[in-house]
């Protein structure tokens, strides 16, 4: 990934591009609706984690066949955030040795559709994940990656492998390739003048009302 866009978005947060794209930009369908998952379950992190998508998409089969993961674990990109369609919900499609694998490529994070174990050990690793949850359920025997860097679906959000993604303790956002570099762009911006808002805030008594005729809305 280019190093000079991931410093672009290194500081920025979802609320703020959220903003960008749809005020600024009117955009629709970018936010990965908590209703078909992932969620942010209860562990913390500071930051943020933003990529390119390294896309999969699993399906339940009674036959255990690990041929595609192998291949897809091989494939992984550095810089890249693993977004797993998982199409089921009663086993665990994540885990730590995975994590350690994506964590080796340089994979920035993982967005799953479904479910992970061993999250102590994943924490440990300080390998980020946004998932609906967590159960001990091994998927051997029923559930396995069928597919990869192809187009999935979480919601009503298409996602392909062209996408960014851009995920922090607020939520997952889906950043088609073409306005990657103008939303960053624009969100700095934004941020900057936000962050004069916060100084004001912080160290003057003047009103809401004069601060958005000097600096705008935030």
């Amino acid at each position: 990934m280019n190093k000079e866009l991931k410093k672009l978005y290194a500081n920025l947060y979802s609320g703020l591009i959220y903003d960008i794209m749809k005020f600024d930009l009117e955009m629709d369908n970018f936010v990965i609706p908590r209703s078909a998952g992932p969620i942010l379950p209860a562990w913390n992190f500071n930051g943020n984690v933003f990529g390119r998508a390294f896309t999969a998409v699993g399906e339940k089969t009674p036959r255990p066949d690990e041929t595609v993961i192998r291949d897809m674990i091989d494939d992984l990109e550095e810089g890249s955030v693993y977004v797993l369609q998982a199409n089921d919900n009663s086993r665990a499609h994540f885990g730590d040795i995975t994590a350690k694998f994506m964590k080796r490529a340089g994979v920035e994070g993982a967005i799953i559709q479904g479910w992970t174990r061993d999250i102590s050990l994943i924490e440990d690793d300080d390998f980020k994940i946004w998932c609906k949850g967590v159960q001990p359920q091994d998927s051997f025997d029923r559930w396995h990656i069928t597919d990869y860097n192809c187009t999935v679906v979480i919601g009503n959000i298409f996602i392909e492998p062209s996408d960014y993604i851009f995920a922090d303790r607020d939520g997952v956002l889906v950043i088609p390739e073409k306005y990657v570099e103008v939303i960053a762009a624009l969100s700095n911006e934004r941020k900057h003048r936000e962050d004069r808002i916060r100084k004001i805030i912080t160290e003057t008594d003047m009103s809401a009302t004069d601060i958005e005729k000097e600096i705008g809305r935030w």
